[in-house]
């Protein structure tokens, strides 16, 4: 019988990065090198350069993934999401990337992806529930 194994909630300093290094090294062994890389992008409006939005994502095997996108209020209706996620994914597309993924909760707004060309994979949660979280994908390669 092997050493008793004990699970520890937040008790390993610096765990995040160890899981990723050995990742790393299993995709490396198994012939795919771990290409990670971020994608962070400012929406700035006017001469003061006021945060408007942005999108934040990951780029990693071929695929971006986007993590945060979000227009404040007052400056949406003007295309200015679109704008952002369209630069993501033409950033993605130099990249090599084949497909963009994303998540959202049904109160924010699965709508806008279908508009910019996003196929639902998926609806996860009960058909009146607002936070049911509908997971897309776009082909950009």
């Amino acid at each position: 019988m092997g050493a008793a194994v004990r699970l520890a909630d937040g008790s390993s300093a610096g765990l995040h990065a160890r899981l990723l290094e050995r990742l790393k090294c299993d995709a490396a062994e198994g012939g795919r090198p771990h290409d990670e890389c971020t994608l962070e992008v400012a929406a700035l409006v006017g001469a003061d350069g006021i945060v408007a939005g942005g999108i934040t994502g990951s780029l990693l095997y071929g695929r971006l993934y986007v993590d945060l996108i979000h227009v404040d209020e007052c400056f949406r209706g003007r295309g200015l999401g679109e704008r952002l996620l369209r630069h993501a994914e033409g950033w993605a597309r130099e990249k090599g990337a084949s497909h963009v993924w994303l998540h959202t909760y049904r109160f924010q707004a699965p709508g806008f992806y279908r508009r910019c060309g996003y196929a639902e994979l998926a609806t996860i949660g009960e058909t009146h529930d607002p936070q049911a979280m509908t997971f897309f994908a776009k082909r950009i390669g």
